[in-house]
């Protein structure tokens, strides 16, 4: 029985080396300690605040739960894939995405500081304001001090 056990931990283990499970978990940690970006995000009918840290260099923002990693599924006012955050080396950009309809294109309404998003994207500064539908984002940079960081 224990050997069994023993068994299927390394198979395990030596499937995750295989796959590079293991090493898409160390750059996880790598770019965690590198991006110190914070959203706070407050919803439309609650304002209740939702912290969502940065680490990845990409990040899709909308309704769809199964396509999105910043999920606003409380705004029908949002679309199912709303905008996206991408990593440019020092901050994010944000791009609105564009959608047809009825064979009639259309671009999501992304506004950065009471100002529309083009299509283009428009970086991001710390302490921006971020709307999209009903929902209200903030930007903010973390300093080194207040981050929390299990690897350091």
């Amino acid at each position: 029985m224990y050997l069994f056990i023993l068994l299927t931990g390394f198979l395990a283990l030596a499937l995750s080396f295989y796959t590079g499970l293991l090493d898409m978990s160390a750059r996880a940690g790598i770019y965690r300690r590198k991006i110190r970006r914070r959203l706070l995000v407050r919803g439309p009918k609650d304002g209740r605040d939702l912290t969502c840290d940065l680490w990845s260099t990409t990040y899709v923002i909308g309704r769809m739960q199964s396509k999105c990693d910043l999920c606003l599924s409380g705004d029908r006012t949002v679309s199912r894939i709303h905008a996206i955050m991408l990593y440019t080396g020092e901050t994010y950009r944000i791009k609105p995405i564009c959608h047809t309809s009825a064979s009639r294109p259309y671009v999501s309404k992304v506004y950065v500081n009471d100002i529309r998003v083009p299509v283009q994207g428009t970086l991001l500064e710390d302490g921006d304001e971020i709307q999209l539908g009903n929902t209200v984002i903030r930007y903010l940079s973390l300093k080194k001090g207040k981050a929390r960081d299990k690897d350091e």
